[in-house]
């Protein structure tokens, strides 16, 4: 148990199980699905990096967005407020996959889209496309 979670407990605050649901556009396909499927196809590196995602992924499933730093960061948006990117180091560099809460199941994370980060901050071309997957996915969900 991590030292924050025993505070929260302490708090009597009640923890839930989350879930994930990978974004798909209207023909069923998932482009961050798919480039993580292919990882586990690949070479040493790429399958090393699988096993990273979904041991971030696992986590996700026990804490949601609680697990805060170094394993998730709320991303500022100008659409929204519940877009979070989890962070995942590995040899070549770092990965980002962008998230965002389901908009009728608040146990239920949407997984976006991803990129691979080679400058500090978070260029805002990904953000702005995660921005509209997000949109494009409550406006589908909501109909």
């Amino acid at each position: 148990m991590y030292i924050k979670d025993a505070y929260l407990l302490g708090m009597g605050v009640a923890f839930m199980k989350y879930d994930y649901v990978f974004y798909e556009d209207q023909d069923g396909n998932s482009e961050t699905y798919d480039f993580i499927v292919n990882l586990t196809e690949g070479n040493k590196k790429e399958i090393s990096l699988s096993k990273s995602i979904f041991k971030k992924l696992e986590k996700l499933k026990g804490y949601g967005t609680w697990m805060g730093m170094p394993d998730v960061r709320h991303i500022d948006s100008k659409s929204n407020n519940s877009l979070w990117e989890i962070r995942i180091k590995f040899s070549d560099g770092y990965l980002r996959i962008f998230i965002c809460q389901h908009p009728q199941k608040a146990n239920v994370y949407v997984i976006l889209n991803y990129f691979i980060k080679k400058d500090e901050k978070t260029p805002l071309g990904e953000i702005k496309k995660a921005d509209k997957l997000m949109n494009l996915f409550i406006m589908r969900e909501c109909e």
